[in-house]
């Protein structure tokens, strides 16, 4: 009677504490989620910018006067880059995060979501990476016309598109492992 009571104890704190690291690895991987979600926000900020501005590069007014504006144009090639640089710098260190925190003791279901946003922001910065080209086109001195420059959008306009859709199917992917695990997730 003794020894039961005494395994009973220990089974009973071993319960405990086991539960405990994985309360603790679970508070580490949504401090790990929020420092990613954080980079994600400085990512889409950045990203808004350079599309705004990539438009802004690609007005009718500078395809018109293309390639004799080239030169007039090189700063603001530069200033899209750089956004999209920066964006992709944070893209890369949120999948980073999101894939630090499925490493942790989680519920595979869990790891399942984080290792896929973590693909998601590292296909959100292959397509930042392949935009950033499309405004690098002005300052390719192999371009000598308007026709070649819009037809060379519209190739990575098309892997730009490609790559979107792939992304769009880890977020549906992500969506799906949320919604059908809700009790898994933090709340707010």
């Amino acid at each position: 009677m003794k020894m039961t009571r005494h395994f009973w104890a220990v089974a009973g704190l071993l319960l405990l504490s086991l539960s405990l690291v994985g309360c603790q690895e679970t508070e580490k991987a949504n401090a790990l989620v929020d420092v990613g979600n954080k980079s994600v926000e400085e990512a889409n900020k950045a990203a808004t910018e350079a599309g705004n501005k990539l438009t802004q590069l690609f007005s009718e007014e500078n395809l018109t006067n293309f390639p004799e504006n080239r030169a007039a144009l090189q700063s603001k090639v530069t200033e899209v880059n750089g956004l999209f640089d920066k964006s992709i710098a944070s893209l890369k260190a949120a999948a980073e995060k999101f894939e630090e925190a499925s490493k942790l003791k989680l519920d595979d279901k869990f790891k399942e979501y984080l290792t896929t946003m973590a693909q998601s922001y590292r296909k959100k910065a292959e397509i930042d990476e392949t935009a950033k080209k499309q405004s690098s086109l002005l300052s390719d001195t192999s371009i000598e016309d308007v026709e070649a420059l819009v037809s060379k959008i519209g190739s990575v306009s098309e892997q730009v598109n490609k790559l979107s859709k792939e992304r769009t199917e880890l977020d549906d992917k992500a969506k799906k492992i949320q919604t059908d695990n809700p009790s898994i997730f933090k709340k707010g």
